[in-house]
């Protein structure tokens, strides 16, 4: 169930690492893992996986990998990237319209970190494409009501720290 939170943390450790420290075997395989996720990963499995929160940890992951690692892609796993964004991006959008859990606008859901975790990557896709004016308007919806109730007016996390964790990332 957590196979998008652990393919986002190794899009995102391999990364900073590669970064860091310059050395390119890092974001090379970086690179790798996503031309292969993109290859295999399908919208009919997220909901097999961990429903709406793997893809929206797939969309952050394609967001990263989009933003740091498109010079060392080529231009095939460029295109195939953007159209695994565009899948990803598009089936959490509507996704948030009709499943009335993590796409509610009730303040408990709002509160919840499903909700900021499809709804930010799913922003973070639409900065990084362009052109989702209707996606970052959600997005920017969304991330505003989580902030507005995922803590109850002593600062406490309405679902727990471990949660919050999970959301602010």
């Amino acid at each position: 169930p957590a196979i998008g939170r652990m393919f986002q943390s190794r899009i995102a450790y391999l990364t900073l690492v590669g970064e860091l420290t310059g050395e390119e075997k890092y974001l090379d395989h970086a690179v790798s893992m996503v031309a292969e996720a993109v290859d295999t990963a399908t919208l009919d499995m997220y909901p097999r996986f961990n429903g709406a929160l793997s893809a929206g940890d797939f969309a952050h992951a394609y967001a990263l990998a989009y933003d740091f690692l498109y010079d060392r892609m080529t231009e095939e796993q460029r295109v195939k990237l953007r159209e695994a964004m565009e899948g990803i991006g598009e089936w959490i959008f509507t996704n948030s319209k009709v499943i009335n859990t993590w796409g509610s606008e009730e303040p408990r859901r709002q509160a919840w970190n499903w909700n900021v975790i499809t709804h930010g990557a799913m922003g973070l896709l639409a900065l990084s494409l362009g052109g989702h004016e209707d996606w970052l308007t959600l997005a920017i919806e969304r991330m505003l009501g989580y902030c507005r109730y995922a803590v109850d007016s002593t600062g406490a996390g309405m679902e727990g720290l471990h949660y919050i964790g999970f959301a602010l990332n």
